[in-house]
């Protein structure tokens, strides 16, 4: 079980977070759009991931590693948009793999990290 944290800004202290040392959290940034997002991805998810290992920390991977595969499953799990910006198939692979990297991250005791504006919408059920 994860405890959720949705960051509508900067991420900061999220290892200060934890009551105990068996807290698992799963931090999700979501934009907003146009206030350096983009920036704030590859600083994370790109650049400094290894930090992000250390304090126990994993986000997944979905396309190349340049800080926007979290955008990738936001726009497959919005089903409206299955057909136009994720084909049927690749939603169930994108999810498939979403779901074992969550339980992955859960058997390991890992935290999670997930940063994308395209998480912002109220239509995602995550």
């Amino acid at each position: 079980v994860f405890k959720v944290i949705i960051f509508v800004a900067a991420l900061a202290g999220c290892s200060a977070l934890a009551e105990n040392n068996d807290d698992k959290f799963c931090v999700i940034h979501v934009g907003p759009h146009k206030t350096g997002s983009t920036s704030l991805q590859a600083f994370f998810l790109v650049h400094h991931n290894d930090d992000l290992k250390k304090d126990n920390y994993e986000s997944p991977q979905f396309l190349n590693g340049r800080g926007k595969d979290h955008a990738a499953l936001a726009f497959c799990i919005r089903t409206e948009l299955t057909g136009m910006l994720c084909s049927a198939k690749i939603q169930r692979d994108r999810i498939e793999y979403f779901e074992s990297f969550v339980d992955d991250a859960a058997a390991h005791g890992s935290n999670i990290l997930l940063s994308s504006e395209e998480l912002d919408r109220p239509d995602l059920n995550i």
